[in-house]
């Protein structure tokens, strides 16, 4: 199974402002697959596809031009992409991680406000690896993956479950299931759409952690010529 590392930046490292756009993303990868890509997330921005993990990637690559990283703690995450567009998952007893996770801190520190960001980011979590993007043409727009990556929780605690929410025309579709399931949303008409996940506590209700949900806007052009 692949395994990931993020060599730099180094964990909990502090960048400045003036650095952090070109600030080199080191990745690595062993063994590796042709097939596979590297999936980067930044904080809540959209993910970014690369083939070549062994290739130095510009941390502004990771975020629209619009806009800019806020002082203050920032999640980067690397996750594997296989040649289906799902993304790896550790086999149950296999200590490697085909994914990682490393925090960084851009700007002045204040060490209460840190202490407490670290003590949220440490905290239960989900990541949104699918969908995201553009689906162009029927087939893509009725083979929309809907996949999560649950962190921070304990093992004791079971398999975690996920809500799921997908907003077409104003209009809210719900589902409930294990967080390491893959399913597949079909039937989406052309648009943008509204995709929502949120980690479930014990109780079944969703979590209040700081980072139990993420969502993302995706967008389905069924008219699109297919190359």
């Amino acid at each position: 199974m692949p395994q990931l590392e993020i060599l730099l930046p180094i964990l909990l490292r502090r960048l400045s402002p003036a650095e952090v756009e070109t600030y080199p993303i080191h990745l690595k990868a062993s063994p590796w697959s042709k097939g596979n890509s590297v999936v980067l997330l930044l904080d809540d921005f959209p993910p970014r596809v690369f083939k070549d993990p062994t290739k130095p990637i510009e941390m502004g690559e990771l975020w629209p031009a619009n806009r800019e990283l806020e002082p203050g703690l920032h999640r980067l995450f690397a996750l594997v992409q296989l040649p289906d567009g799902t993304t790896l998952k550790r086999a149950e007893g296999d200590p490697r991680a085909p994914f990682a996770q490393h925090l960084f801190w851009l700007g002045p520190g204040d060490d209460v406000v840190e202490l407490a960001a670290l003590s949220e980011a440490n905290g239960p979590g989900v990541l949104l690896a699918n969908p995201r993007g553009t689906f162009n043409g029927n087939a893509a727009a009725d083979q929309v993956l809907l996949e999560t990556l649950v962190l921070g929780t304990a093992p004791e605690s079971g398999e975690p479950k996920v809500s799921a929410e997908v907003v077409v025309d104003q209009q809210s579709y719900h589902a409930e299931f294990e967080a390491r399931e893959v399913r597949r949303i079909v039937g989406l008409p052309s648009g943008d759409h509204l995709v929502r996940v949120s980690l479930l506590g014990a109780d079944g209700h969703p979590s209040n952690a700081r980072y139990a949900s993420a969502s993302r806007v995706i967008t389905v052009n069924r008219d699109a010529p297919i190359e």
